[in-house]
């Protein structure tokens, strides 16, 4: 038996010492959905993808295989698909517009939806950068 004592306190790594936190704060804070969190209008800018599946499956598990997730209405899935598909309708028209020649608009244009719909403003951003670096 040894007589040597650590100068670390004794504490558990897995809770925060001294705070409260209730339950679904973490999940929230995680999404966005708090004070200090993005929130989906702006998350939409950077990733509308993220931003409209942020809080699917959060707590409970939906109640059949084709059910929408708990708090989220069949409404709310087809505006969801509406707006992804607005959203990747126009993320084509801005890979084609970008595209460095007119024979390369529609792969550019392909490529320009899961780019937009994944990155956002900044990956589209990126492949005009790309383009113009093809162009001159």
């Amino acid at each position: 038996m040894s007589h040597v004592r650590s100068i670390l306190p004794n504490f558990d790594v897995f809770s925060a010492p001294g705070v409260d936190v209730p339950p679904g704060a973490m999940t929230q804070a995680a999404a966005g959905t708090g004070a200090n969190g993005l929130g989906k209008s702006r998350l939409f800018a950077l990733s509308p993808v993220v931003a409209a599946v942020m809080g699917l499956g959060q707590d409970t598990p939906p109640a059949g295989p084709a059910a929408p997730p708990a708090g989220m209405s069949t409404t709310d899935v087809v505006w969801t698909v509406a707006i992804l598909g607005i959203a990747g309708a126009l993320s084509y028209q801005a890979g084609k517009a970008i595209a460095p020649s007119r024979q390369d608009a529609s792969t550019w244009g392909w490529i320009g939806v899961p780019v937009g719909l994944f990155t956002g403003v900044l990956g589209l951003g990126v492949m005009g950068a790309v383009a113009n670096r093809r162009k001159g």
